[in-house]
């Protein structure tokens, strides 16, 4: 039997050989195809897992760039209440006795009003940034694992936008207010300025004047009551709130952080020299007495539109740290932020 074998094996040999090539060609065809097709589908997958990633943080810039502008105008009526001019003006007209002390004052609120105005709006749009991003990553992150935190947990942590809006922009004036003071405390109201003598002073409080390096303290509350707790599950809120506190403190004191402040804080110190200028064209002249500036300069920084906050929402800078914290909660939510990405 195995001589029949043998011999048929012999006569068919270029047949079996060409056969057993066809078969293992198909075999590694098949093989080849079927990889080809699972990396096929492990793109399509990686591709629509990306256009989703990229859906979900346009929706979250979009709600960053709405809250913001939706709170600016709870921001400006808080700077209007404490460095309001109108009743002073009021008195001015009177022509009483002391309207040179008056003016002083006008001339203080005035200037602080704008400086003041520069470092709240840059503070409010690094913190919707931060908080934004966290909440973000937190929530992409969480639904790869199936899991969810509670709407609740968000709100109270959001919520810690108010207490900036009531303590912490009255601290940002008290802080701005004492070095106006210093820096153009000393200008008479009858000394003829120029553009320049702004300039001096507004670089004077920039120098002087620590927000960037001090941001958590205007923007958050030292500790969190229980308040947020739930009936179902008080300790797992209260954990996950403390961790995201945990996580917005460390994003705002790092470096990236300080440095888009930084950025933002210069683009509205020029936006404050252009208003100066422009200030300065009512009058007629390149100079004047300060006294005779005043009303015009008033104005422009009173009815400062919201310019310079969309520009900076704008701008790469905030865009690109928006991105970096999103990216670094969306990988690693737990551990991630001590350094976000460099933008």
């Amino acid at each position: 039997m195995f001589s029949k074998v043998a011999d048929f094996a012999r006569r068919h040999r270029k047949k079996l050989i060409f056969g057993g090539l066809v078969a293992g060609g198909m075999y590694a065809a098949h093989r080849y195809l079927s990889s080809l097709e699972e990396n096929r589908q492990k793109i399509r997958k990686e591709i629509m897992d990306e256009m989703k990633r990229a859906e979900h943080f346009n929706s979250i810039l979009k709600t960053s760039d709405q809250s913001v502008l939706n709170l600016l105008e709870t921001l400006r009526k808080k700077l209007d209440a404490e460095l309001g001019v109108e009743e002073i003006l009021e008195k001015v007209r009177a022509k009483p006795e002391n309207r040179i002390f008056l003016w002083d004052e006008i001339k203080i609120r005035v200037l602080t009003y704008g400086l003041a105005s520069v470092y709240a709006e840059s503070l409010l749009i690094c913190a919707l940034r931060t908080m934004m991003g966290i909440i973000g990553g937190y929530m992409l992150a969480n639904s790869r694992r199936k899991s969810n935190q509670a709407n609740e947990v968000h709100s109270a942590y959001l919520n810690m936008l108010q207490n900036f809006l009531d303590k912490g922009v009255l601290e940002v004036i008290r802080v701005v207010k004492i070095h106006v003071l210093a820096a153009f405390g000393p200008i008479e109201l009858k000394q003829v300025v120029t553009a320049d003598d702004f300039l001096l002073g507004f670089n004077f409080v920039r120098t002087n004047v620590k927000i960037i390096e001090n941001a958590p303290a205007y923007l958050m509350m030292d500790h969190w009551t229980p308040a947020c707790t739930s009936q179902e599950n008080p300790l797992s809120n209260s954990e996950i709130l403390n961790q995201l506190t945990s996580d917005t403190r460390d994003i705002l004191q790092c470096n990236d952080c300080q440095a888009v402040l930084e950025r933002l804080i210069g683009s509205g110190f020029r936006d404050l020299n252009a208003i100066v200028t422009k200030a300065f064209g009512y009058v007629g002249d390149g100079k004047c007495h300060l006294v005779t500036l005043l009303p015009s300069l008033k104005t422009e920084i009173y009815k400062r539109d919201s310019g310079f906050v969309k520009e900076s929402l704008n701008s790469a800078c905030s865009k690109d740290f928006l991105a970096n914290v999103y990216e670094a909660f969306c990988n690693n939510p737990r551990d991630s932020c001590s350094q976000p990405k460099n933008s």
